[in-house]
């Protein structure tokens, strides 16, 4: 076996028995049984990290960007980002509203599948940089 081959498959080796390991990992073998793979199921336990996330209980989910103003499910990327203007936005109302409902966690898509950016970026033009909101100079993620 030439050396990179045997470093690939070391550093391979290590990673799995590393995870297997872990609290929650449990390995699946292509030998295992319906039954053992069940056993094995009950095992797994949450991280830390999960299981905080899990008491959260509820989290909201804001999909909010050039779809919201082209009346489409699926952007394709090709949508004026003069389209984007939403002159009585209140990040604040929606947040309070969460708030309000139980909800202990909002995740905002600040960009998405098509490409639209809800911050001004230099990466791309696609963004609400070349938008009438606030002149070009708003900025949805920062609020």
């Amino acid at each position: 076996m030439n050396k990179k081959l045997f470093l690939v498959l070391a550093t391979v080796y290590i990673l799995y028995a590393a995870a297997a390991n872990a609290q929650n990992f449990v390995p699946i073998l292509p030998t295992d049984t319906r039954e053992d793979i069940i056993k094995k199921a009950a095992q797994v336990k949450p991280s830390a990290r999960q299981l905080r996330w899990q008491q959260l209980e509820l989290t909201a989910f804001f999909h909010f960007g050039i779809n919201t103003f082209s009346n489409l499910e699926w952007g394709t990327g090709k949508e004026p980002a003069s389209l984007f203007n939403p002159v009585k936005l209140d990040a604040m109302q929606w947040v309070k509203t969460m708030k309000e409902a139980g909800f202990r966690q909002v995740i905002l898509t600040a960009k998405h599948h098509d490409g639209f950016c809800l911050w001004p970026t230099a990466t791309t033009t696609y963004s609400i940089a070349q938008s009438p909101y606030k002149q070009g100079k708003g900025d949805i993620v920062k609020k």
